[in-house]
């Protein structure tokens, strides 16, 4: 539809402020001025990656951790200098206003780069409206008379006039006759106000059957320009494709009907209030946070001064980039303020910039580098995308060129010798889109060492660093992998392995070579022994199930390291009695799917009832599925398999199970790859290996991968089956041996300088802990110096001159061979213990001019930081220390019932309990076990270390 202006008017623009009450969850503001002053919030540390898109479209993702906690922020930029990237608005394709999630609403938009949510909108009714002014392609897709005019309400992104600008876009809107007739209108394509005149276009409706029920009105169809006809109350009128309909309701039609004979001209002409001649394109948001590069508070906005998760669209001031933000909130990350959101965009180059729709509506997307298809790239408020309205993205129109840039990438960058590395090789052309390669399209070699190439598999034959080389033509491809041998520690997993009969399997296993590097080995390096082989054989590290049951203890050997495990196979198939006890409901995917599911009498193998799935699968080239979902159906004990009798439709679509594990993880169970059958027939899939236990069914499901046509059909589930495993809760296992350290000593080093270090020593309240206190000021005796590590109660008395005890206080103590450092973290956290200590670390890790580095807390890094990615922060300073200077580091946690050490990426990590004991069984102690000293010895530069009972075995 084309719109004219009033003479000597200027074009577009329109949106009049009318707030419903569920507009967003939580409350509106409208309001003008500066952004109040921010409350300090320093960085503390900071992590960002980021990739090209597409040949006009760049993504970074940012992680900052602050004195308030984390904040993960996502980016996108587009370069508006290149010719093949454009802005794009996502609707629904089907019903206009449909809600659906922006992953589902970017597969209608052919070579989507990435989008973000878009406008505000009324999320109490489906479908909905938004809260502004949308246009497209010259053309309106919503527009609304009079809005901003009298306040600044939400404001828009518009391309006009070539340039890119934010600014609150109204439009004022009127229908002008031939004979120079006015008809002020109030909307187009909005329905929320049917007692005015409002204008409906084929953008929004085909036909206005679905409005008839709600209103009485004559409808003036125009047609390039002219009236072709009038359809009175009640009759449906078919919106036409060059043209729109003046929707006149019957109370006031008797007024404007003679205007509008058949044969009239008409010209809806449309005034925007920011003086462009000609609008191409505008997408509403909310108020501004930037203008002319100072942050503000304006219009629209959602509990500004609060951290919530935001998205934002800006420009940038030379009007050449366009950056969309999403700042993730309510999770581990923080959110934002709209003054923090402003400093965000401001990193980024943006110059004006305003809010869009955030809290749970805040996501992007993406299609990230060698994919094929945008995915979820943020973490939505409650990890779930909410339906919205509308998207805007960006858009690549770039043509399909030649193969320029080859990547090849590693599925882990260490692994043992022989040891098989996957890895993942595509192309991209000069315009960045995908270029599909095969690893038979290629030329492989290695530089620097050597192995060899199977597939998409790796196998290096050489320790040390090797480069992996690919070649298609003419174009190379290289990466890097570390090819580790002579470990000095095994593990294998799990420690017991559930199989089914006839299931072929392999336990995991892993190494730690001298220096520190975890990496594969390939099971076939080890020798497998079997104590009841008659469950199966290994051949070649792999494990061969036998049709019996039963189950082995497994004895793994390599290297002089001797580990156990057990695998158990088959079980005792149960029937699951009343399984429509756990029946809770239907989900289908995408929403274009009709389903439901119920239980129902009409077919049965036993109890007289089972579950109905129907379901309706439109044509279509993209995955369709449709659930049966359950709740409360929970095992505990290993599963080995699952089965289910099915009626079936010989429609060939897949059955699976979906099972969520201990740890979070959904596993897909495939029941049968094709329902080629009808009537009953049983089904049976195996579970995997590595779940974590409890396990919960919590779908049944039909799926086609693709539709040639639109088709419905129905199945019956009934008498459902668990495989058990065998109860393996008495298996003693050793899946994990100790590390042989090479800095490890097992007697004094003569003539060297001893620090001698013991755990907590606080809490004492038996006569044991007296007794064993004097025994450890004992066994330190004569340390140059001492060291109580964790929550200490010192006797100074009793303990040396010269000893220290953690306190809880960022602390550093040097002498001449080593420096200790000490982070407070008792309540679980540096930055909320002290904010400074990240910084006032790496300050005392580069400045130490001593070759050891004994770091202290009282919390284990991998499990006893309340924000584990802040232990793992830590992790990641203290390993990328030792890994550049080669220097010895320790972290020695004070906590905890047990004693030990082992080596992640060069860093030593140990664990020492002081005083605290478990009693085991009949309030038995071993007291050689459970009280350790740890003593380093030092001569000049060198250290070794030797851990020793305080209560050491006598010899008889």
């Amino acid at each position: 539809m084309e719109c004219k202006d009033q003479k000597d008017r200027k074009p577009w623009k329109a949106w009049s402020l009318r707030m419903a009450a569920a507009l967003v969850a939580g409350s509106l503001a409208l309001a003008a001025g500066a952004v109040p002053a921010q409350a300090t919030n320093p960085l503390l540390h900071q992590t960002r990656e980021n990739q090209r898109l597409s040949s006009g479209v760049w993504y970074e993702t940012n992680s900052k951790l602050t004195k308030d906690g984390w904040v993960d922020i996502h980016v996108m930029v587009m370069d508006r200098r290149d010719p093949y990237t454009e802005l794009e608005i996502l609707r629904s394709e089907g019903v206009f206003g449909d809600r659906q999630t922006l992953t589902e609403l970017g597969k209608t938009v052919p070579n989507l780069v990435s989008s973000v949510n878009a406008s505000f909108f009324n999320t109490a009714i489906n479908p909905t409206l938004i809260e502004g002014n949308e246009i497209e392609g010259g053309s309106p897709t919503v527009l609304e008379h009079n809005y901003n005019t009298s306040k600044q309400g939400a404001a828009s992104l518009v391309l006009a006039d070539g340039k890119a600008l934010v600014d609150y876009l109204g439009v004022q809107l009127k229908v002008l006759t031939s004979d120079n007739k006015e008809l002020y209108v109030t909307a187009v394509n909005k329905f929320n106000n049917l007692a005015n005149p409002f204008i409906i276009t084929r953008k929004a409706l085909s036909t206005t059957a679905g409005l008839e029920t709600g209103m009485r009105a004559f409808k003036v169809v125009v047609v390039d320009g002219a009236v072709t006809s009038v359809v009175g109350p009640g009759q449906p009128a078919v919106v036409p494709e060059t043209g729109y309909l003046i929707v006149l309701q019957e109370s006031i039609a008797q007024y404007h009907l003679g205007n509008f004979t058949v044969g009239t001209g008409v010209e809806l002409q449309v005034r925007n209030t920011l003086d462009l001649d000609r609008i191409e394109f505008a997408v509403s948001g909310g108020g501004k946070v930037l203008q002319a590069g100072v942050p503000v508070v304006q219009g629209l906005s959602m509990e500004a001064a609060k951290r919530h998760p935001r998205t934002a669209i800006g420009i940038s001031k030379d009007n050449t980039k366009i950056i969309l933000m999403v700042v993730d909130g309510r999770g581990s990350s923080i959110g934002a303020t709209h003054g923090e959101l402003a400093s965000y965009l401001l990193e980024y180059g943006a110059y004006e910039a305003m809010v869009l729709d955030g809290g749970g509506s805040s996501t992007m997307t993406g299609k990230l580098q060698g994919q094929t298809a945008n995915t979820l790239l943020n973490s939505p408020s409650g990890l779930t995308q909410r339906k919205v309205v509308n998207g805007v993205g960006f858009v690549s129109t770039a043509p399909k060129g030649t193969l320029q840039t080859l990547v090849l990438k590693p599925e882990a960058e260490k692994s043992f010798k022989n040891s098989k590395i996957g890895f993942t090789l595509y192309g991209l052309d000069q315009y960045h889109n995908l270029v599909q390669v095969q690893p038979s399209q290629a030329t492989f070699r290695t530089e620097g060492g050597t192995g060899n190439f199977q597939g998409n598999t790796f196998q290096p034959t050489s320790a040390g660093e090797i480069t992996l080389v690919a070649e298609v033509q003419g174009v190379r491809g290289e990466a890097k992998v570390q090819s580790l041998e002579g470990y000095i520690g095994l593990e294998i997993t799990p420690s017991v392995l559930n199989l089914n009969q006839g299931q072929v399997a392999s336990f995991s296993v892993h190494g730690t070579d001298v220096d520190g590097h975890q990496g594969a080995v390939n099971p076939a390096n080890l020798t497998w022994t079997l104590d009841n082989p008659s469950i199966g054989e290994f051949k070649d590290g792999t494990f061969h199930a036998t049709d019996g049951s039963g189950y082995s203890k497994v004895t793994a050997t390599a290297n002089g390291i001797t580990l156990t495990a057990y695998i158990t196979v088959g079980g005792d198939k149960v029937s699951v009695q009343n399984f429509e006890r756990f029946f809770k409901g239907t989900v289908v995917y995408p929403d274009t799917v009709g389903a439901i599911a119920s239980i129902s009498t009409e077919q049965s193998r036993d109890s007289g009832q089972s579950v109905k799935l129907e379901y309706n699968f439109r044509s279509s080239d993209v995955t369709q599925a449709a659930y049966a979902e359950f709740t409360g159906w929970t095992y505990s004990i290993p599963i080995n398999g699952f089965g289910i009798w099915v009626y079936g439709d010989g429609s060939g679509n897949l059955l699976r199970a979906r099972v969520a594990d201990g740890d979070g993880k959904i596993h897909n169970i495939p029941l049968s790859t094709a329902l080629d059958f009808t009537g009953w027939r049983y089904l049976e899939g195996a579970m995997p290996t590595d779940m974590a236990y409890p396990v919960q069914i919590e779908r049944l499901y039909v799926a086609s991968l693709s539709a040639p046509v639109e088709y419905g059909s129905r199945i019956y589930l009934d008498s459902p089956v668990i495989v058990k495993g065998v109860d393996a809760s008495g298996f003693e296992t050793q899946s994990r041996s100790g590390l042989r350290d090479p800095l490890m000593a097992q007697e004094p080093w003569a003539e060297s300088f001893r620090l001698s270090v013991f755990g907590p020593t606080a809490f004492q309240n038996r006569l044991l802990d007296t007794v064993v206190m004097d025994k450890v000021y004992a066994a330190m005796g004569g340390a140059g110096q001492q060291v109580f590590a964790g929550k200490s109660a010192v006797d100074k008395t009793k303990a040396g001159p010269n000893h220290l005890a953690w306190n809880n206080i960022f602390t550093v103590h040097d002498q001449a061979a080593y420096r200790l450092v000490f982070l407070g973290m008792d309540n679980g956290s540096l930055r909320t213990t002290d904010h400074t200590q990240l910084q006032k670390l790496i300050a005392a890790l580069e400045g130490a001019g001593q070759k050891n580095i004994l770091v202290f807390g009282n919390k284990s890094l991998q499990t006893g930081f309340t924000d584990k990615r802040e232990g793992q922060v830590l992790q990641d300073i203290l390993e990328e220390f030792k890994n550049r200077t080669g220097k010895n580091v320790f972290y020695i946690n004070g906590s905890g019932y047990g004693n030990g050490v082992e080596i992640r990426e060069g860093v030593r990590y140990m664990d020492l309990n002081g005083i605290w004991y478990a009693v085991g069984a009949g309030n038995s102690l071993d007291l050689e076990a459970s009280f350790k000293v740890v003593d380093f010895h030092f001569k000049g530069d060198e250290m070794r270390y030797r851990i020793r009972s305080v209560f050491p075995k006598v010899a008889p």
